[in-house]
């Protein structure tokens, strides 16, 4: 299945891929968004706003999509989250997530994306069940404000143990971290708030990708550069 049309993005590694403009994955109407990938389907709930222009947008409670049933997706010591998103208000508590992915032995074993409301700063945590809880999520912020009322293509890879976040293609900050606990089966991915129905975006969400990888560098000024005209940029 033909997941981009024009510029292509990287598919190796691809597990999951949600594009609110492709109609194969979301028809314009109806409560299901579906991964161009495995066919994972994920359940609007609260009443998130879906645009033509190939995005949803939501606010406290109504912008929460999620599956919570095995998807046969394992990720171990090497993971890709990429999202496009645009940060449009400040929102209904400090963090607030943008994608959220759960499973392993345990409900607390997890990856995640976050901006935060406050400073703008964005961040990837690697919750870890194998770890104490004080030290289990791991956090790598940007530099820079991102919640200002613009797209962005934001990717956090892990590849035990580097830890990177990039912005609009291009790497904007480093961690190091070891994980233990891998994520044998992803029962959880929850976009736009917390899996447990709190920590809304106030904002807009249009692409989501997971790969069982690090994407290189390279691999990610491709992905933006497939995607970076359909958003102004």
């Amino acid at each position: 299945m033909a997941l981009h049309r024009g510029p292509k993005i990287i598919t190796d590694g691809l597990v999951l891929c949600l594009d609110a403009a492709h109609k194969k994955s979301y028809s314009g109407s109806g409560d299901t968004w579906t991964d161009l990938v495995g066919g994972v389907e994920l359940t609007k709930e609260g009443s998130p706003t879906w645009s033509s222009n190939g995005y949803f947008s939501g606010g406290d409670g109504d912008r929460y999509i999620q599956e919570t049933t095995s998807m046969g997706i394992v990720l171990t010591t090497q993971v890709t989250l990429c999202v496009w998103y645009r940060k449009t208000g400040a929102g209904f508590s400090t963090n607030q997530r943008i994608v959220e992915v759960w499973g392993g032995d345990t409900s607390s074993s997890g990856h995640v994306l976050n901006v935060n409301s406050a400073s703008g700063d964005t961040e990837m945590w690697l919750n870890d069940n194998g770890n104490s809880t004080n030290s289990r999520f791991i956090t790598t912020t940007t530099d820079d404000t991102f919640a200002d009322d613009v797209w962005h293509y934001m990717v956090g890879t892990y590849s035990s143990p580097a830890l990177n976040i990039y912005m609009d293609g291009n790497l904007n900050k480093t961690g190091s971290t070891a994980v233990t606990t891998a994520l044998d089966d992803i029962n959880s991915i929850s976009v736009g708030a917390y899996s447990e129905g709190n920590y809304y975006m106030d904002g807009d969400i249009a692409v989501i990708q997971i790969y069982n990888r690090a994407i290189s560098a390279a691999e990610v000024q491709q992905n933006f550069n497939a995607h970076k005209s359909r958003f102004g940029l």
